[in-house]
């Protein structure tokens, strides 16, 4: 139940295209790819090296 009752849960139907993206979001690893290229550009060659320092 939400602290403020003008706050409200939508619930809505998604595509299976959304619930594609929506996994891939939720996953940790994905995050993690999305953080190192806000920082910085990489190509799909230096992206996996830069995963393994983090």
């Amino acid at each position: 139940m939400p602290d403020n009752p003008e706050e409200k849960l939508l619930i809505l139907q998604l595509s299976e295209d959304s619930r594609k993206i929506a996994r891939l979001l939720s996953s940790e690893t994905s995050i993690r790819i999305l953080k190192l290229l806000n920082k910085k550009s990489m190509s799909q060659e230096t992206l996996p090296m830069s995963l393994e320092c983090v």
